[in-house]
């Protein structure tokens, strides 16, 4: 997909589901700053990548979702790669929340993030659990992102400076006492890129 603008959906503008060696490139998308569920969104995806590509919405800027859980296989989405990517306003390049299924080897490289509430983040919640692994960042420029870094295994709302829970000083993060706690983490035989098992088709 490839020099096109994606503008105004009422929802996700664009939503890759079990898919296998996706380019995207020079596609702008575009929606209001404050209009929820506007991302540009990856689901169950083998080999996906975006260069070029500028993105301005309400919502995350592109999540990488892990879906349900298969028994058989381990990742849903694994092999991502973002390059050369400008966002602005938005939620920030997001790994989740739907990660149960798994994610692994995401690259976010070369890209600038402006005004975007969140820069990188991993977000879940222990209703989902999963595994996130092996997420690689290179070359990254923020402006006015605050935070810039991400990591919520537990809750993911009211984390940004600008949400009001938190301005409120509302504990929006606290671990539960119990439930499926996501894991993220660089495997120790990580490398950049592993063979796909091909996704079982019903």
């Amino acid at each position: 997909m490839e020099n096109i603008t994606l503008q105004n959906s009422p929802k996700f503008h664009f939503v890759p589901t079990d898919c296998e060696d996706v380019v995207i490139t020079n596609v702008t998308i575009l929606a209001p700053e404050r209009a929820a569920n506007t991302d540009r969104s990856t689901q169950a995806a083998g080999g996906c990548s975006f260069t070029h590509c500028k993105i301005d919405v309400g919502d995350d800027n592109i999540a990488h979702q892990g879906g349900q859980k298969d028994p058989g296989t381990r990742f849903q989405s694994e092999d991502i790669t973002v390059t050369d990517c400008v966002f602005r306003h938005g939620h920030g390049m997001s790994i989740g929340s739907e990660t149960a299924g798994g994610v692994r080897n995401v690259t976010v490289k070369n890209c600038t993030f402006e005004n975007t509430e969140n820069g990188i983040r991993i977000k879940s919640d222990t209703r989902r659990g999963g595994i996130v692994e092996n997420l690689v960042c290179d070359g990254i420029t923020m402006k006015n992102v605050n935070p810039a870094i991400t990591f919520t295994p537990a809750t993911y709302q009211g984390n940004s400076a600008g949400d009001a829970k938190l301005a409120s000083g509302a504990q929006t993060n606290a671990a539960p006492a119990s439930g499926n706690i996501p894991a993220y983490r660089k495997h120790p035989t990580a490398a950049t890129s592993r063979p796909r098992v091909p996704r079982r088709r019903d």
